[in-house]
């Protein structure tokens, strides 16, 4: 009875994510990266492996907290350093492109692993350790 209970939570939890999901190779990626901008909210190691950044692993900086980030889908993008500015320009372009059958993408030649991608989120790896994250959110 205990596994049928955790197996139809399970389901239910699948189910709940399809919804939303955008699987790799779906064409909708791509119109996904471009709709609206995209805030980075967090970065950092996911040391527990729990797949998301708890608050003791996210590093953002509070000037990265309203960075923006535009995927025209030219290929060509925009950052915005908003109004808690950095170091650096205010604005900057780069170039992109989606490779791996959608499941990668390459950001001013940098290949960078897509690990979510939905209408709200992004989690990105760079491929540097499985363990780093960069999250965002519309």
């Amino acid at each position: 009875m205990k596994n049928a209970i955790i197996a139809g939570a399970f389901v239910l939890f699948l189910s709940c994510k399809k919804e939303k999901l955008i699987l790799p190779g779906d064409k909708r990626v791509a119109e996904l990266l471009s709709q609206k901008e995209w805030i980075l909210t967090g970065f950092g190691f996911d040391d527990n492996s729990n797949g998301k950044l708890d608050a003791g692993e996210n590093l953002i900086q509070d000037c990265q907290r309203d960075n923006s980030y535009h995927f025209n889908i030219s290929g060509i993008g925009m950052t915005h350093d908003n109004a808690i500015r950095c170091d650096g320009p205010a604005e900057s372009q780069f170039s992109w492109r989606l490779l791996s059958n959608d499941t990668q993408i390459e950001i001013q030649a940098e290949l960078i692993n897509i690990l979510l991608l939905d209408k709200n989120n992004m989690i990105l790896n760079p491929g540097l350790t499985p363990k780093l994250m960069m999250v965002y959110r519309h």
